[in-house]
């Protein structure tokens, strides 16, 4: 199974996926995800839905909420995972790119989507095991980091990168998000003190 071989050996699964990558192949991880999330989120909104028009009276305009609530969370889930993935690697790309990158943008993205349940998976583990004190935090952080070292790995074999700039191609673009989110919240922030001020 390619998720094992992943877990165990991802340098070698990755470099024998490298050959597979398209764009519309590594969107059908993120479409499987997120049709996994829409799926029970549509049947919750729909029987509470059902629930509350049966319970109050509401009737059939609630009652046909709930029931496009089925169709439609996991069209809405699937595009947000496919769009956010495409942008989130695409930023990425850019970095890479910067530092020196060779690979695609469609290598660089199937590679990653090769990841990603994979790291869903140690992610299902690691929220189990953080259950235990202490101990499943400890092994629930080391689980994120080896989740997060194969995304390295993914865009180590993409680009043809040592480690170290793989990593820093991951880690530039959070830095840079993260400093226009605060820099942004700054201005917000200075703009309603200002407008207290007055």
């Amino acid at each position: 199974m390619r998720m094992i071989t992943v877990l165990t050996e991802p340098e070698k699964a990755l470099a024998g996926e490298k050959k597979n990558a398209t764009v519309t192949k590594g969107m059908i991880p993120y479409a499987i995800i997120g049709l996994v999330i829409g799926i029970p989120l549509g049947a919750i909104i729909a029987l509470a839905a059902t629930l509350f028009s049966t319970l109050f009276g509401a009737g059939a305009p609630l009652l046909g909420l709930g029931l496009s609530a089925v169709i439609v969370f996991p069209l809405v889930c699937v595009a947000v995972l496919v769009v956010a993935s495409l942008v989130g690697e695409g930023l990425l790309f850019a970095f890479a790119k910067l530092l020196g990158g060779k690979g695609s943008f469609a290598q660089q993205y199937y590679l990653s989507s090769v990841i990603v349940f994979p790291a869903a998976f140690l992610g299902f583990i690691g929220m189990i095991l953080g259950l235990i004190p202490f101990l499943g935090v400890l092994a629930s952080l080391a689980l994120s980091i080896y989740a997060f070292y194969l995304h390295v790995l993914a865009v180590k074999e993409a680009h043809g990168f040592s480690v170290l700039r793989a990593l820093a191609a991951v880690i530039l673009p959070a830095v840079v998000v993260f400093l226009l989110v605060m820099l942004l919240l700054f201005a917000v922030l200075a703009s309603f003190l200002v407008g207290l001020a007055k």
